[in-house]
Formats: structure tokens, sequence, C-alpha cells
């Protein structure tokens, strides 16, 4: 399994050992994922390519779990896993129809009637709502992924739909 596979998501990664048991520290990269509710479909996967099952899976901070790994019994067998990639398939999530992965945003294309602004570079947490970077060039907006904005994801054409005015309304840089 490639870690870039699209068919597969890097939700998190193996931060450091926990304790000296061989259980191991995880990180989501996004704090309101439900992943850690897939035990029976995440996966380790470590640089060079193994992958491991995780047996159990707890949280002790907003973003960060403890684990158990199948054939990890020691605090280095644990080390050996640092910065390993946490991975779920994409079939064991279920998104409503208003929801989206930001991976599946990247890349798009963000247009207004007829003019295109530029592509999504980076989708980040903005406290009410989720933010798009949209880069032309030296040019970059950053326009909010949320209604009056936000007029039409279509993830086949990638391309999102700006309502008029929005992508000018946005935050300008120059970079």
């Amino acid at each position: 399994m490639a870690v870039n596979d699209s068919q597969q998501l890097e939700v998190g990664f193996v931060a450091r050992p926990h304790g000296v048991r061989g259980e191991v520290r995880l990180r989501l990269h996004n704090e309101s994922s439900d992943a850690p509710g897939h035990l029976e479909a995440l996966r380790i996967v470590t640089v060079d390519g193994r992958q491991l099952r995780l047996e159990a899976i707890q949280q002790v901070e907003r973003v960060v779990y403890v684990a158990r790994v199948e054939g990890c019994q020691t605090r280095e067998d644990a080390e050996t896993l640092r910065d390993a990639r946490l991975i779920l398939p994409r079939a064991a999530l279920s998104l409503a129809d208003d929801e989206y992965l930001y991976q599946d945003l990247l890349g798009c294309r963000v247009v207004e009637g007829g003019q295109c602004y530029g592509t999504v570079a980076e989708v980040f947490e903005a406290g009410a709502s989720d933010v798009l970077v949209v880069r032309d060039g030296d040019d970059e907006r950053m326009i909010p992924f949320v209604e009056p904005w936000l007029v039409r994801v279509d993830l086949v054409a990638r391309e999102i739909h700006v309502a008029d005015g929005a992508a000018f309304e946005a935050v300008k840089v120059n970079r």
C-alpha cells in the first residue's frame, strides 16, 4: 500500500513511544477526526512500507492517542515506529453531501462566473470555518469555505464555485 494512494488517507502519525511496554503516542492531523473509531481499518505504515495493525487505542489528549501495535512489545520496538504514518482506507469514512476531505480540494480551480482565481494550494481550520488558500502565480487569496462565499463544489470537474465578489472580499496577499 502506497501512502500517496488516493484510496488511502493519512490521518496522523506516530509521535513517539509511550511507556516501556511498546505502546506509541499517535497524533491526528485533524482534531475532529473520527478515525480512532475505525480501529479495525487503521494501519501504521512505516518508512520501509511495513503495515502494522493497531490492537487498541485510547484518547489521552485532544488530538493525541495511545495505541498498542501488533508485534510491538518494548520501548525500543516503539521507537522504530516514530514518524510512521497512520493510514485509513477512504472506504471506511462516510461523508455527508456537504463534507469534503482537504486532500480532495487541493488543486481544484476556484471560479467566480467565468473568472478563475487560481487553484487551492492549502486548506486550514480557522475557528468558525475552514479557509481555502488560493494561489495564482504570486497572488494568494484566502477564501472562507462557507456560505455565503461558497456556491458549489464539483470534484469531478475539479472546480469550486464562489459567490460574486467572494474572491475580491477575501484576503489577498502578494507573496
